[in-house]
């Protein structure tokens, strides 16, 4: 493969991992404002719920009362077939019919509205559990996202520490060689100096090469010039 076309391929490769994470950053940002969505849509539930159960509460306690009437009234009736009174107990019976008529409305209409509430109390924790796993699922993918970044630094960081200190560890290896090249040339200077200075002690005792004149040299030079 050319040269041209491995920098190619290599560049499809760089711009697909870069668009692949514009996308799964794009994906957790649209899973946020769905989570987001969900949550106001959870708040209006609530209310709804919250009305709903308020009608069913009102809804039971004029169920109870029809109830609570009817009875009343069958004793009533009961009480006037016992006296004699069928006349006025059919107008109780009239009643009781109005009443249970009424009765079976309102019973039917409280039905209905337990039933809703029922549907609501289910769709509500069922939709709860779906959003905290899926705020569960976001909060792993975020930290995980953030431990891994803070890998990749650490991991660069450490590259380029490694790299500094083997720069360093290197120029301190040269400094120790230079100071120990110049030591050891000081040191041979030293000796050199130190047998110079030997060889001419030996030679002076010796009496060679020796510029230095005496008396008695002096005076041997002139008598022998004059017996000469």
């Amino acid at each position: 493969m050319s040269l041209f076309k491995k920098l190619f391929t290599f560049g499809r490769a760089i711009k697909a991992e870069m668009e692949e994470e514009f996308t799964d950053a794009q994906a957790i940002r649209l899973l946020e404002q769905h989570i987001r969505d969900a949550r106001q849509a959870m708040d209006v539930a609530g209310r709804s719920r919250i009305d709903l159960a308020g009608k069913k509460k009102l809804a039971e306690s004029k169920v109870d009362k029809l109830q609570a009437e009817i009875s009343k009234y069958e004793n009533f009736a009961v009480e006037a077939l016992s006296k004699g009174d069928e006349a006025l107990a059919g107008e109780v019976a009239e009643k009781i019919a109005a009443l249970e008529t009424q009765f079976t409305e309102d019973k039917a209409h409280l039905d209905t509205i337990k039933a809703d509430f029922a549907r609501i109390e289910t769709t509500i924790a069922k939709s709860k559990k779906q959003l905290a796993e899926m705020e569960r699922q976001l909060a792993q993918v975020k930290a995980t996202e953030a431990v891994q970044k803070a890998q990749e630094q650490i991991a660069a960081t450490s590259i380029n520490a490694n790299s500094k200190v083997a720069n360093a560890a290197d120029s301190l290896q040269r400094i120790k060689n230079k100071q120990a090249e110049k030591q050891a040339k000081l040191e041979a200077a030293e000796e050199l100096s130190d047998d110079g200075n030997e060889l001419e002690k030996k030679l002076k005792d010796a009496g060679i090469g020796s510029s230095t004149s005496s008396a008695n040299s002096v005076l041997e030079r002139l008598k022998a010039k004059q017996a000469g």
